[in-house]
């Protein structure tokens, strides 16, 4: 099933498996306290593999997350690579099947959440959160998104892991 939600540059959830699968969480357990609907969040546990997803309904104290493997949302993805002494480094060319990072760095713009660097800017590691793949509107010539001489956060579609 595909469908589009909003338009490129906000949110956009590009398909859903028939297995969807939503969990509720608090917003206290959140890395980012205060999420909006359709951000990334996670689960803070220092495991790569922490609890993450996307936000689909914001009741406070609650926020429902879509979990399911498999599912591909349309996130801003910043393309810092690694860190040293807390500041961004090195960078990558978002290219399709890049993996990405839930990264709680105060290097991140706001609204950005995610990267594709493993480690956080204090060296810690970050959450695995997904893959970039193609979205309905993309096409292998929209890729590579980014440089590696030169920071930014481009519109991705992620597949969450």
């Amino acid at each position: 099933m595909t469908s589009v939600l909003r338009q490129a540059g906000e949110y956009s959830q590009i398909s859903i498996p028939l297995n969807v699968r939503h969990q509720n969480v608090s917003l206290s357990a959140l890395a980012d306290k205060n999420p909006t609907k359709y951000d990334p969040v996670a689960i803070p546990s220092g495991a790569v593999e922490a609890l993450h997803g996307t936000v689909v309904v914001i009741d406070a104290p609650i926020a429902v997350v879509d979990v399911t493997p498999g599912s591909v949302h349309r996130h801003n993805v910043r393309n810092v690579a690694t860190y040293k002494s807390s500041a961004e480094e090195t960078f990558a060319a978002i290219e399709e099947g890049t993996l990405v990072y839930y990264d709680p760095s105060p290097t991140m713009p706001d609204n950005v959440y995610l990267s594709c660097s493993p480690l956080d800017a204090s060296g810690a590691e970050n959450c695995l959160f997904g893959v970039v793949v193609l979205d309905q509107d993309e096409s292998e010539s929209d890729f590579p998104k980014g440089s590696t001489s030169a920071g930014g956060s481009y519109g991705c579609a992620v597949m969450q892991l």
